[in-house]
């Protein structure tokens, strides 16, 4: 599985190379250098990675690392590529690495990820794609509408947190497959239907998360 998911992103990543090409010109374009934005998030077995993504913000910025709607550090550009979440595609470089698979937990930055929590990365290596990303796609507009001085600490990441344990405990190709299917559709997909497919795939593992998040649904639709 490891040789085929780097063979399938070598292979995309010269299938998409016209999109690469017009991304990347489009960010010198209206953005200028650099193109291309790394970080380093915690990976598999707790080893560090620089992540690879489109820059969308200005350079050089000094602000936390999490992002709300309206945050004036993104760029017009960056808003657009964010928004159809092409930013994510050179990340196609970190799976062809050996880094990160097609699905598993998005990898996290350093300062919130607790050894214990996120033990799940001791057995799988972070992916593009899971739960949480497809749940939280609109994350900067989630975090605009949860009260708090934490919301993202407090809130989201302890979701994504269980999320990912019941993944990586329940693992299987047909999860896989599930999670690759809803990824393809969650543009287009309500958050109310993504949240309900969601809660339906994990109710016979974990009812109570699954009720976790039809929670989290209702307080952002009264929001």
């Amino acid at each position: 599985m490891e040789v085929f998911s780097r063979i399938m992103a070598a292979l995309m990543i010269l299938i998409l190379a016209p999109i690469f090409i017009f991304i990347f010109s489009g960010s010198i374009l209206f953005q200028g250098f650099p193109v291309l934005f790394r970080q380093e998030r915690i990976g598999f077995q707790f080893i560090p990675f620089k992540v690879i993504k489109f820059r969308t913000m200005v350079v050089n910025n000094q602000k936390t690392s999490i992002t709300i709607d309206g945050d004036d550090r993104i760029t017009i550009w960056g808003s657009l590529l964010r928004h159809f979440k092409l930013d994510e595609l050179p990340q196609l470089i970190n799976v062809c690495k050996g880094e990160m698979r097609f699905i598993g937990p998005r990898p996290e930055v350093e300062e919130y990820v607790d050894i214990q929590e996120f033990s799940f990365l001791s057995r799988i290596k972070p992916g593009l794609s899971d739960f949480s990303s497809i749940i939280f796609r609109d994350e900067e507009r989630i975090l605009s509408l949860l009260s708090g001085e934490h919301p993202y600490k407090d809130t989201i990441l302890p979701l994504k947190v269980k999320l990912n344990q019941l993944y990586a405990d329940n693992k299987s190709l047909t999860m896989d497959f599930k999670l690759a299917a809803l990824t393809l559709t969650s543009i287009v997909l309500p958050k109310s239907t993504k949240i309900f497919i969601i809660s339906r795939i994990i109710s016979p593992f974990k009812s109570e998360l699954a009720n976790d998040l039809k929670n989290l649904l209702n307080n952002l639709n009264n929001s």
